[in-house]
Order: structure tokens, then C-alpha cells, then sequence
């Protein structure tokens, strides 16, 4: 195709390629190229950045591309030794190709008694969990955990503590269109774990919100 400025249409050029861009100066390997809905840049011959119907990649530096968080001021409790969701801290982002997740999460919890509570990452995509952060040491009452507590003293009534924790997914598997959710899970050893409260339900005011944050980082 020639180079044809239009009127009505603009100004087309040939697609060009990485090694050999339409749009450069006196280097003929570096300058702008195109594809089926992407822009390229290269220098040297060497594509550094693509902006694509997906948005932008092969910027380095860790940017911060999205921004995802809830916040919950109810509160909730839970009584089983086994692993559950904790209702409203749960997030979907589709995250762009070779890009990573991080992860940040506060709460402020009560307890029955001294039992340990326990928290976790789990990542959901395409119908495969995959816990992140997690113990694995065998026989550690926080196995398969990303965090675990326990609550001081002989008397946990009237008590709430906060925690909080990061970590970073590096190996999302995103590829532009695929929604990935991620959520916390949470268990106690025994009695019950209470989210935003104490074991009383008298102190709920003070225990500051519970917040789940998620952050897609550029490669």
C-alpha cells in the first residue's frame, strides 16, 4: 500500500514491523509499526511497548495499571474449623498479560476464646483455586494458611485485634480477558471468629474497617 493522505479518511501508511517500522527516522530499525489493533514501538529492532484494544504492555517499572478494593463496615462471624469465604471480601480483575497482582488486606477480628483464627488467599481462575501466601508445614496449626492468630489472655470477651498483610501474585496467568477473582478465606480452631466486632458485639464501633485491596502491576 502506498502512503495516501485523505481528506476524509486521514493519513495511511504501510503496517510496517518491529525490524523495520513504516514510521522512523534515519535509524530503520527503530520508530512505530502496526498490527490488527496495535501500535508498536521498537528500537534496535526490538519491540519495548504495545498498545493493544487491552491497553498497554512491555512498559517496565512496576506501574500501577488498576486499582481494585472493598471495603466492609458490617460485620460477620463464623464458627467452622474448615476453610470458607469470608461474605464481601472478594474482588474480580482481569489482569493483562504477564502482569502481577498485589494483594493487600487489614481486618480487625474477635474471638470466644484463645483458639487461633486463621486467613488465606485463594485465587480463582477458570474453575482452578490456587492458595497463595500459604504454610505448609505439616503439623503447624496454621497449615495451609496465609496468616494465623491467636487471641491473648484467659479472656478473649471484650477484646478485638487488628491484622493485616501483602503479598504479591507473580504468577497471575492473566491474558487481557480472562476475569480472575481472587477472595479471603477464614477458620477457627474452636467457638467462634467474629469480623468488624468482638465476641460481645458491644465494642463494634471501635473496630475500624476491614479492607481488601487488589493492584495490577505492569511487568
Amino acid at each position: 500500500m502506498a502512503f495516501i493522505i485523505d481528506g476524509t479518511t486521514g493519513i495511511a501508511t504501510v503496517d510496517g514491523s518491529v525490524s523495520a517500522p513504516s514510521q522512523r527516522g534515519q535509524d530503520n530499525n527503530t520508530g512505530i509499526s502496526y498490527a490488527a489493533d496495535t501500535i508498536k514501538f521498537s528500537t534496535g529492532g526490538v519491540e519495548r511497548m504495545a498498545i493493544t484494544n487491552n491497553g498497554v504492555s512491555g512498559v517496565s517499572g512496576g506501574k500501577i495499571l488498576e486499582v481494585l478494593s472493598v471495603n466492609k463496615t458490617d460485620t460477620t462471624s463464623y464458627t467452622g474449623t474448615s476453610f470458607a469465604d469470608i461474605t464481601g471480601i472478594t474482588l474480580n480483575i482481569t489482569p493483562q498479560t504477564n502482569s502481577k497482582v498485589l494483594i493487600q488486606f487489614c481486618y480487625a477480628y474477635g474471638a470466644d476464646n484463645i483458639a487461633g483464627g486463621s486467613v488465606r488467599i485463594a485465587r480463582v481462575k477458570g474453575g482452578t483455586t490456587t492458595y497463595l501466601a500459604v504454610a505448609d508445614t505439616a503439623g503447624y496449626d496454621g497449615v495451609n494458611s496465609s496468616m494465623t492468630s491467636y487471641v491473648g489472655g484467659n479472656d478473649a470477651s471484650n477484646q478485638i485485634y487488628h491484622q493485616s498483610f501483602h503479598h504479591l501474585d507473580q504468577n497471575v496467568g492473566g491474558d487481557g480477558s480472562t476475569q480472575i477473582t481472587y477472595k479471603m478465606q477464614w477458620r477457627i480452631g474452636s467457638g467462634a471468629i467474629y469480623l468488624g466486632r468482638d465476641s460481645t458485639g458491644s465494642i463494634s464501633e471501635y473496630a475500624g474497617g476491614n479492607e481488601f485491596t487488589l493492584m495490577e502491576v505492569a511487568p
